[in-house]
């Protein structure tokens, strides 16, 4: 890599890479890690740790602005597969349904008593 490749790349990374596990999760993303844990047949503690170790990927986590410009880098990147259009639009949610839950699963919702999300 050039002087100029690393440079940018250590740029990047101090601004947008390696963020912070969070503390806890909000309801929406514990209902998740049970599930998901369910899902691959995995203890519930590994689910939460995959989840806590996606949330850290970028400074910001779920809800931050690098994981913002991350979405609208793939958007950009996987349009040659599926766009906006008509024809395509359900192929385009299939292509970016996990990354766009990531995001929603950081919304707090209000509690409705005796339920679950």
């Amino acid at each position: 890599m050039s002087k100029l490749s690393i440079a940018w790349r250590a740029f990047i990374e101090r601004q947008f890479v390696r963020g912070e596990k969070p503390a806890s999760l909000n309801q929406w993303q514990d209902a998740f890690c049970e599930w998901n844990a369910a899902r691959l047949g995995i203890p519930l503690a590994e689910s939460v740790d995959r989840f806590k170790q996606s949330c850290a990927a970028l400074k910001g986590g779920h809800g931050g602005r690098a994981f913002k410009l991350y979405e609208e880098l793939q958007h950009d990147l996987l349009r040659p597969f599926a766009s906006n259009r008509a024809d395509e639009i359900v192929d385009a949610y299939k292509t970016h349904a996990q990354m766009h839950f990531l995001r929603t699963a950081v919304l707090s919702a209000a509690r409705v008593a005796g339920s679950r999300p």
